[in-house]
């Protein structure tokens, strides 16, 4: 239990629950002599512009109080420990999410409450707030019943400082997608929440329902890769608008929380029911007055930001209870700053997307073998025999991996199905091929360019030749990563812990191998093939005369994925912020080498070892001869991986859909 704070004017806290972004508090408003519920946010060191941002954040909260589905917001302020708090009306009735508990909701009442919700949600958006956790744990029973949409306090603590704790929280039961795939939460993102919070109430259970101790990465991979149930018992047409709101793609969902709010009241008509009234930012009330205008958007403060929205960079991690938690980190770490201490990088569907989700948490040491290399290591300087950026190329959106053939990189790119060929004597785009659902990797060999595509449970293989697909190939559940060689291609499957090998002289699976709980990444040679394990923190090693696993290693925490040579395996640890380095020979770790901020991609030649990291922006070339760091290069945002050839090295870069090309000598 927290120690309780000092607020004037406030006295006799009870510490009542504990929220995603503090403490909730039963207090007395001395003044006016009620009770109120306090919530005290775990943020500290707020500067001018943070407070007046905050300011701006409640001043804009309090423009809603009006709505008779909003809790009201009272008052707001620093508590005497330097905190900000939030002072609400104290619904003592409980949640939607008690309802719910013994029994699922009549559709009925919870499309009435629904149409309540989405007026509420309307109003706030005009007023440049993103409630951003709709869940039925926010949705308060009022004193007569009324629902009354509560904890706006993630969008309050937009851009207030930085957390004490370092965590905001979210649900993963109801979070949006997109936003787990580190896109930009817009009003169609709680539209999903919305959705997903009226399927709960239904059926009793939240979309994505899985059995206690499932690992939260297999929670997250559904969210992302997999197509909402369609909601049962209960009359098409609301099954339809249901169905609609929880559309991965959010150009696919209503476009306002209003448009899903007269979709339900459609609904209701149809069904001879009571019409609830929609409360929106456009209605009228009674008397045919209109409601209080909500206040113009504030102006971007001479920071360039603009304070009701949410960052672009909003990275997180998971917790037992499904819960994501974003650390925002006030900016991009610069040199002379202390470095941040380590990003966790959580599974997008079939590949870990680093733009998923990252947190900042104590650093470990080392694990197995001796620790080397320095992770401060400068930047390079340009020149002669020191590695520089040579082009930077636009892609298409979301690239998350990268190969290369004797003269063109390829990049698979998730959020448009596609793979774009870039011709290695001009760093030209050449065509953008349509792959598949989600496709999370790529792996070529002169001949052939395979593509696991997460949504669609499928490889695609192109001909380079033609630019076409040639052949598509049923493989395991939300395959994820690839590695190809002339005789075999290897696919993980991050749903079922199984990695697939793929005949390609006739496109089937001809083996089916069992490995760890989540298999992130694969790399093969001829003798070997491969697999870090993201959940179990080992590699496996699968011979592929007997396709069974013959070894396995234990390597750093979270290994994000695994590069190999004849006689040696890296393997990027996320969470450790290290490489740890195998020998084939003897099947064990001789090295871990301290990199960057959250390493992601890693490449492996005969003279050199490159890995992205993710936290930095940046790729860190290693000495295989010393197992030291010796240069760092910069590349574009989040580079979740890296490609290497013996004259060229290329990242993808997910966070701005660019490849970039490093020339290894300086050129």
């Amino acid at each position: 239990m927290p120690t309780v704070p000092d607020i004037e004017g406030y006295s006799e806290l009870i510490w009542v629950a504990r929220g995603g972004f503090g403490s909730v508090y039963r207090g007395r408003q001395d003044r006016h002599g009620r009770d109120v519920a306090i919530k005290v946010l775990d943020v500290d060191d707020l500067d001018r512009r943070a407070r007046e941002r905050f300011d701006r954040e409640c001043r804009a909260m309090g423009s809603l109080s009006w709505h008779p589905n909003v809790v009201a917001l009272l008052d707001s302020g620093v508590t005497e420990e330097g905190r900000p708090y939030l002072t609400m009306d104290f619904v003592e009735g409980g949640t939607f999410a008690d309802r719910v508990v013994d029994a699922p909701l009549p559709w009925a009442e919870a499309v009435a409450v629904a149409v309540k919700v989405a007026g509420a949600l309307d109003v706030a958006h005009g007023a440049g707030i993103l409630h951003r956790d709709l869940k039925p744990e926010n949705l308060l029973v009022g004193p007569y019943g009324e629902v009354l949409l509560g904890d706006f306090g993630i969008a309050a603590l937009e851009g207030a400082g930085r957390t004490t704790a370092g965590n905001a929280a979210f649900t993963v039961d109801h979070v949006a997608p997109e936003v787990l795939q580190g896109q930009r939460p817009d009003e169609r993102s709680d539209v999903y929440g919305l959705g997903s919070t009226l399927y709960t109430l239904v059926a009793g259970e939240p979309p994505f329902s899985v059995d206690a101790g499932t690992p939260i990465a297999a929670k997250l991979q559904q969210v992302i890769g997999r197509p909402a149930p369609r909601l049962t018992g209960v009359p098409d047409d609301l099954a339809d608008v249901v169905s609609r709101a929880l559309e991965k793609d959010p150009q696919r969902r209503p476009a306002s929380a209003a448009e899903l709010g007269r979709a339900l009241q459609a609904v209701q008509a149809a069904h001879g029911l009571p019409v609830t009234d929609l409360r929106d930012a456009g209605s009228t009330a009674a008397d045919g007055s209109r409601p209080p205008p909500a206040p113009a958007p504030a102006p971007p403060t001479d920071d360039g930001l603009d304070a009701p929205r949410p960052p672009v960079d909003d990275r997180g991690d998971v917790d037992d209870r499904s819960t994501i938690s974003i650390e925002r980190p006030a900016a991009v770490p610069v040199p002379g700053r202390r470095r941040p201490r380590r990003w966790l990088v959580v599974a997008a569907a079939a590949v870990l997307v680093a733009a998923l989700a990252a947190v900042l948490v104590a650093r470990t040491g080392g694990d197995d073998g001796e620790t080397a290399g320095d992770a401060t290591t400068p930047p390079a300087e340009d020149g002669q025999g020191r590695p520089r950026v040579a082009a930077t190329v636009d892609v298409d959106a979301q690239p998350d991996g990268v190969a290369l053939t004797s003269d063109a990189a390829w990049v698979s790119s998730r959020g448009d199905g596609t793979v774009t060929r870039i011709a290695l004597a001009d760093n030209e785009p050449v065509t953008s091929i349509a792959a598949g659902g989600a496709p999370g990797g790529v792996a070529a060999t002169e001949s052939a360019v395979w593509v696991p595509n997460a949504l669609d449970d499928t490889v695609s293989r192109i001909d380079p030749a033609s630019n076409q697909v040639v052949a598509t190939i049923d493989v395991g559940s939300s395959p994820g990563a690839v590695a190809a060689t002339d005789s075999a291609v290897w696919v993980t499957n991050s749903s079922d812990g199984t990695v697939s090998r793929i005949n390609p002289a006739s496109d089937r699976v001809v083996a089916t191998v069992e490995v760890g709980p989540y298999p992130a990444s694969v790399a093969a040679t001829d003798d070997a093939v491969w697999v870090a394990d993201f959940e179990a923190s080992t590699v496996s090693r699968i011979d592929p005369v007997s396709n069974r696993v013959v070894a396995t290693i234990n390597v750093g925490t979270t290994p994000f994925s695994v590069a190999a040579t004849d006689d040696a395996v890296w393997v990027a640890n996320n969470d450790s912020g290290t490489v740890s380095r195998i020998d084939a020979a003897t099947n064990s770790v001789v090295a871990t080498i301290e990199v960057g901020n959250g390493p992601g991609g890693i490449a492996a030649a005969d003279e050199d070892v490159w890995v992205s990291n993710i936290g930095d922006d940046n790729v860190m070339r290693l000495d295989p001869g010393s197992n030291t760091v010796v240069a760092t290069v910069p590349v574009g945002r989040i580079p979740v991986a890296v490609a290497v050839s013996p004259t060229a090295v290329w990242t993808a870069d997910n966070g701005d859909d660019t490849a970039t090309r490093i020339d290894p000598s300086g050129g």
